[in-house]
């Protein structure tokens, strides 16, 4: 039996790190994220466990931590290691065993052995090299792993109790664990499977949405994972095909990064795991804090065009809208990339609660909480000379800026800008985007910020999407009132519509938008046929307020419901006799 044994390293750049790869299997679903594809003479496509299933051991050094030092007293190591894996077990069908100790202290790849280690040995120490950990993946020509093992560093100080001048061990167990199940890295810079890390640092011990989708992409096995849509398209430059643009799906509805792909060599791209919604699509270069050599493996070499700038589908003036549906692949969503390298480059990002004193950045994103209120450290070549007008972060619920509250140089060279951050308390999770657009260029940096889940979230309502003017000026769709449950008092107007004509109410537990070819998008799942006027609720237009009653039940099970809602108005004086309004996301408390 012929082994690979490949390596795949967290590189450590205090106070930052980098980790490994992962990959889906090439057959005829399309693939999320960028997965760890591999070649071996005639086959190509991902390294997986066979039946999905793998069994992890740990070397007994972990019920005795003297005989590793490096690693904080009183860190619950195999547990910390474990509860990674679980991860992703949680959101994919990948059967991961904790198979118990063992007295193994090197990693071997023909050994048949998965063994996670922390021991101090020149075998050890040989395959680490200078990064924080890594993954040894040994895998046949038929591309079916045979060993695994994960190598931490035994000269960097790690723990799981969180204290300072650490890096956490869960954090990087997921990452690693990432790989192992079949990911690369991504240029989502929040997310688990991003390549840098930093001491402290604990939100990649939990997935983001791009990291979920990139594993349902290898495995896809989710009963309802290909109730989600699919983004396909091609990347050119010239008319020539663009190997490793980043390409990212931005929801309209929330602002959230919410899944990305790679290129390939031919300028293919395939996002897949997406919620039905409307959606942006932008391709950025990686060229920081992401790199070419950061995606590697037998099937992805260096040599990846970074001479564009950032993009979006459409043009960065007006983005073209992109429709997801369930169990549907848009294609065609292609992006032309002008000859023109990137000058602005968002490469450093710190949080920096006090707003005074000293602080750090790193290459990578963090997690912030609802309700959180802080300062945010933006870095990167002459950051401090552009103008804070041009700067903002998407999505709901975040107010970024809009003035910096000081500016300056880092060692280095780079320049800094510092802005102030509040999260509402009602803000959607998930990663958001920071935004260069000072409206001849374009720079992202991408999911960089993830908001956390809410354990205990609030009624709240907000607007996405926006309204098609009628002959009153654009309707307004808003509530009244707080979604509460046993609310009989919660209603839904619309303004600026025409006197003596009707407003209709449609809703959906789906956000989508349909474009009715008269300038009026639907951002709600109804089928066109049933649109306008024969369903929905419907209220008349009185001196030009609509007002639709929306008692809602004494039903504690409806908490934390989304309900998406949007009106279209009978409008004589327009095309296609209707108008309507921006759309409304309701959630129920």
């Amino acid at each position: 039996m012929k082994y690979i044994v490949m390596l795949l390293a967290f590189v450590l750049v205090v106070p930052s790190f980098a980790i490994p790869n992962g990959g889906p299997k090439g057959d005829a679903k399309p693939l999320a994220h960028v997965v760890n594809i591999q070649v071996v003479g005639a086959s190509t496509g991902p390294t997986r466990f066979a039946g999905n299933a793998a069994t992890f051991v740990y070397n007994d050094a972990v019920n005795n931590l003297a005989m590793i030092p490096n690693v904080e007293t009183g860190s619950a190591v195999r547990i910390a290691c474990s509860i990674g894996a679980l991860q992703w077990e949680n959101v994919a069908t990948i059967d991961y065993t904790d198979g118990g100790t063992v007295v193994t202290q090197d990693a071997n790849g023909a050994d048949g052995v998965n063994l996670v280690t922390f021991i101090n040995s020149v075998a050890n120490n040989a395959a680490v090299g200078s990064a924080l950990a890594v993954s040894l993946v040994s895998f046949n020509s038929s591309l079916v792993l045979t060993d695994a093992d994960i190598v931490f560093n035994s000269s960097v100080s790690f723990t799981t109790l969180g204290t300072s001048g650490r890096f956490d061990i869960q954090s990087i167990a997921t990452h690693e664990y990432g790989h192992n199940f079949g990911l690369n890295h991504t240029g989502v810079t929040s997310a688990t499977m991003f390549p840098f890390t930093a001491q402290e640092a604990t939100h990649q011990r939990s997935l983001s949405p791009d990291d979920i989708a990139g594993i349902n992409g290898v495995y896809q096995t989710i009963s309802n994972f290909w109730s989600t849509g699919v983004i396909t398209g091609t990347i050119t430059q010239n008319a020539v095909n663009v190997y490793g643009g980043h390409v990212v799906a931005r929801s309209l509805v929330d602002g959230t990064t919410q899944a990305s792909a790679m290129s390939l060599q031919d300028g293919t791209y395939s996002i897949s795991g997406l919620a039905p919604g409307p959606y942006q699509v932008y391709v950025e270069p990686l060229d920081g804090p992401v790199g070419d050599t950061n995606i590697t493996s037998t099937f992805f070499g260096t040599g990846k065009n970074t001479t564009f700038q950032t993009t979006f589908f459409g043009g960065n003036t007006s983005p073209t809208t992109v429709r997801v549906q369930p169990s549907t692949v848009t294609s065609n969503i292609d992006v032309s990339l002008a000859v023109t390298a990137q000058t602005v480059n968002l490469t450093q990002i710190g949080d920096f609660p006090t707003g005074t004193g000293g602080f750090t950045v790193s290459g990578g994103g963090f997690e912030k909480s609802p309700g959180d209120t802080t300062f945010i450290v933006v870095a990167g070549p002459s950051v401090n000379t552009f103008l804070d007008a041009s700067f903002s972060m998407a999505g709901q619920g975040v107010t970024f800026g809009p003035n910096s509250t000081s500016s300056g140089t880092l060692g280095g060279g780079n320049g800094f800008k510092v802005f102030p951050l509040t999260v509402a308390s009602d803000a959607e999770p998930g990663p958001r985007d920071i935004v260069y657009d000072d409206g001849t260029e374009v720079a992202v940096y991408c999911g960089v910020i993830d908001i956390a889940v809410n354990p205990s979230p609030g009624a709240s309502s907000f607007a996405f999407g926006t309204a098609s003017p009628g002959t009153a000026g654009s309707p307004a769709l808003a509530a009244v009132g707080s979604p509460t449950i046993n609310n009989s008092a919660f209603a839904l107007t619309v303004t600026n519509g025409v006197i003596g004509e009707t407003a209709f109410f449609f809703g959906s537990a789906l956000p989508d938008y349909i474009d009715l070819g008269n300038g009026v998008s639907q951002y709600l799942r109804i089928p066109e046929n049933d649109l306008f006027p024969t369903s929905g609720f419907n209220a008349a237009v009185i001196a030009g307020v609509a007002t639709l009653p929306f008692p809602i039940p004494n039903q504690p099970s409806l908490a934390g419901l989304h309900i998406y809602m949007q009106s279209g108005l009978s409008d004589a004086g327009m095309v296609g006799g209707v108008s309507s309004t921006n759309a409304l996301v309701i959630v129920f408390q």
